[in-house]
């Protein structure tokens, strides 16, 4: 119940400043500022399973659509434009020529929608690029909630949470096996959330010692968030990110980063702290043939349905209807439990919606990935810029073990990021001296 008051607040606040200003940047700074509780539900399943993403999105597209039509810089725009258009066009007719073209018809939703909000985002920024920093500032407020929303948890109660039920994968005895999901219903989730966003606190203007350490202290307790939401894909993540962040580095960084690890490994060695992650070592080996055994299975999907996938949303009846031994038993001969997805945001992708969406979506993620650390090599692009990738790539290793688009809030910080790194790529060094050179 607490939920559908959330989100009607939400909406209401929502009106009442767009109705005061109706523009693109009433729609995207209140969307954004708004991102923590993006994702909760207005009406529920029997309802159309609507959220407060949609309403937002849809208000906007109704009533801003001559902006939604207009762009500047329309040659670089068209080519992201085009593959979007192909890649929904093939997965609208992929659901609807599926053998359960009525199945979860609300996953359309998302494609639409976030389509819409990066559509305004883009045009928000491309008149002016200086007010990204203002926009990751409201998405830092926003990470701050999270962060506070899991401090509660561990200090109150961990019941403390606005979803009627959380998974069962967060519930513990204590703090040495639980894991907390924050905001979320689920710990892997959060731990996707914050792990992208841990690289964002270091994005800013800056140059001012005090104000750079402060974004360092917000990256440390982001991550310290990670560790106790008890995601191993999520810390994988977040390692491999911040890999990447001491390579490109300066050498005072380096040591620090440096004598930060030490620090860590020398506590874990030493002291061995009781917390859910390093608890679940011990069974990678069991977790990960349990996950081989479903994504062996998927791959079998894949090759009976290869260019247009079995359609969205179809995984689970999918499989209830043709796998029927993909399941987990929670009472034998009367109760069983059959994944709504394969363990891994790739093969879900592959197996719902085919090769060629699949090629379209990641060349449309990639392209401009590759194309910063390019520049970031030959010293010509943005430094803040690093920061964006370094997020992108630890959604991209959590992702092999979740499929996390179906929230709101991760489909929407993602797209912001490919958003934001697309955008860079028009944009040199010299654009703005303004960036922080701290790292």
């Amino acid at each position: 119940m607490l939920q559908y008051i959330i989100a009607f607040v939400i909406i209401l606040l929502f009106l009442f400043f767009f109705i005061k200003k109706p523009t693109v940047e009433t729609y995207v700074k209140f969307t954004i500022l708004s991102l923590p509780f993006t994702d909760t539900k207005l009406l529920p399943l029997e309802y159309g399973f609507v959220k407060v993403f949609d309403i937002l999105a849809l208000t906007a597209f109704i009533f801003l659509f001559k902006e939604f039509l207009t762009l500047k810089n329309k040659r670089t725009n068209m080519t992201y434009l085009v593959m979007v258009v192909i890649f929904i066009s093939i997965t609208l007719f992929g659901k609807f020529s599926s053998s359960f073209p009525d199945e979860k018809l609300y996953t359309l939703y998302p494609i639409f929608t976030i389509f819409i909000f990066l559509r305004y985002f883009i045009k928000y920024l491309y008149e002016d690029f200086t007010r990204r920093f203002e926009l990751v500032h409201l998405l830092k407020i926003g990470f701050v909630v999270a962060m506070v929303a899991m401090f509660l948890q561990m200090s109150v109660s961990q019941e403390i949470t606005y979803y009627s039920a959380v998974h069962g994968n967060a519930r513990g005895e204590s703090i040495s096996t639980t894991r907390f999901p924050g905001l979320f219903a689920d710990s892997q989730t959060n731990g996707q959330f914050l792990a992208m966003g841990s690289f964002l606190f270091l994005y800013g203007t800056a140059s001012i010692r005090k104000v750079n350490y402060l974004r360092f202290l917000g990256f440390i307790c982001m991550a310290l968030c990670v560790v106790l939401a008890g995601s191993r894909s999520a810390l994988g993540g977040l390692l491999v990110g911040t890999v990447l962040i001491f390579l490109m580095a300066n050498l005072r960084t380096k040591l620090i980063i440096g004598s930060l690890a030490a620090i860590t490994m020398l506590i874990v060695i030493v002291a061995k702290p009781s917390i859910a992650i390093l608890g679940r070592t011990d069974n990678v080996g069991e977790d990960l043939s349990f996950r081989e055994a479903i994504w062996e299975e998927t791959m079998l999907m894949i090759e009976d349905n290869p260019i247009i996938g079995i359609g969205l949303g179809n995984y689970q009846k999918y499989i209830m209807t043709y796998y029927q031994d993909l399941n987990i038993v929670i009472e034998p001969g009367v109760k069983y439990y059959y994944f709504s997805q394969p363990e891994n945001g790739y093969l879900k992708i592959l197996v719902e919606h085919g090769i060629i969406a699949f090629v379209l979506l990641f060349i449309l993620i990639l392209r401009p990935v590759f194309k910063n650390f390019l520049r970031l090599m030959n010293h010509s692009a943005m430094v803040e810029v690093k920061f964006v990738l370094c997020s992108i790539v630890a959604f991209l290793v959590a992702f092999t073990t979740v499929y996390s688009f179906l929230d709101y809030r991760l489909l929407s910080l993602f797209g912001i990021l490919i958003s934001l790194s697309i955008l860079h790529t028009n944009y040199r060094k010299s654009y703005n001296h303004t960036a922080t050179q701290f790292i």
